[in-house]
């Protein structure tokens, strides 16, 4: 989903449905206005590459 970040860039956060909280998950679009994009699929985990490492995030242990 796509958030404003308080002025900054927009970007993609998690959202927990249950609590309404949210999580930057620091990605921003290029000199082009592309930006990849994260799709939590079947699995628990989420991974992502961002400026060269992976981020990932295990959606069970997001309490």
């Amino acid at each position: 989903m796509a958030i404003d970040l308080r002025g900054r860039s927009t970007g993609q956060a998690l959202l927990d449905l249950a609590t309404g909280r949210s999580g930057d998950l620091g990605l921003r679009p290029d000199a082009k206005g592309q930006m990849i994009s994260v799709r939590p699929g079947n699995d628990r985990l989420v991974a992502y590459e961002i400026k060269g490492q992976y981020v990932i995030i295990d959606l069970a242990r997001v309490n």
